[in-house]
């Protein structure tokens, strides 16, 4: 009878158990379904091409090579310098786990939506899939139907190993304020606030709300990609790195 006891017991808790790892599940998932999708508005007629930087960051140790890999970065030095790095930092220099790193790219303007220019190409792998890649292997930086309308995918379940993808990430060229900035996709932690980001990044809550079509900052979700412009010092160490990389392709070069 305790036997029988112990097992109705035991089977009441397993089935307990996976009532409520489902529940998890369907919880994790509907939060991240409910991010909405990162669109940046780039208006900028004048200047359809420019330099952009996205927040990203790995659960477990990484590398800058691996960074620039993934992302198609040409030059490590973009990176250190967009992190403002050691300037002897090389692709073996560590990132930590969930470590966030500024990663910078070209952006491109078109029908008054910023979207990077051609880059990154990422080939698929096996077992992947188009929500992965977006999820995981991207962090989650866009929603795997951007990656299949990007790349005419019919079929989102029928990908080829070894395709290469195009992984379209959020971007704008667009001044702010009358400003030149440079437009920083920031990736959202948990329990960030907007007025703690614009506080971290030397922008003012309003401007964030109004360059994200925000209506209440409450709405603020973690996971959102925000668009974040960056000035003074940001874009200046941008901009810097960009000139020490051309000078050194022409020592290289001559």
């Amino acid at each position: 009878k305790k036997e029988k006891m112990f097992a109705g017991k035991g089977a009441v808790w397993f089935s307990r158990a996976v009532a409520l790892a489902a529940i998890a599940v369907v919880a994790c998932v509907g939060l991240t379904q409910a991010q909405p999708e990162a669109r940046f508005n780039c208006n900028s007629a004048n200047i359809p091409t420019c330099r952009a930087l996205i927040s990203y960051s790995h659960p477990n140790t990484t590398t800058l090579g691996d960074i620039q890999k993934l992302f198609n970065v040409k030059h490590i030095l973009d990176i250190v310098g967009a992190n403002n790095l050691p300037s002897n930092a090389t692709k073996t220099y560590a990132v930590g786990p969930n470590e966030v790193v500024k990663v910078p790219f070209p952006c491109r303007c078109s029908n008054n939506t910023g979207l990077s220019d051609r880059v990154p190409l990422y080939r698929i792998k096996k077992g992947d899939t188009l929500y992965y890649i977006a999820t995981t292997t991207f962090a989650g930086l866009m929603k795997w139907p951007q990656i299949q309308v990007a790349n005419n995918i019919a079929n989102a379940n029928n990908i080829t190993t070894g395709d290469m993808l195009y992984i379209p990430l959020p971007c704008s060229c667009d001044e702010v304020g009358g400003k030149s900035v440079v437009h920083y996709a920031h990736l959202v932690a948990p329990q960030s606030t907007v007025e703690g980001i614009a506080e971290e990044f030397g922008t003012t809550q309003q401007i964030l709300l109004n360059l994200n079509g925000i209506s209440d900052p409450k709405n603020l979700q973690a996971g959102q990609i925000l668009d974040v412009p960056l000035q003074g010092t940001y874009r200046f160490q941008l901009n810097s790195i960009q000139f020490l990389s051309f000078f050194l392709k022409c020592i290289l070069y001559y």
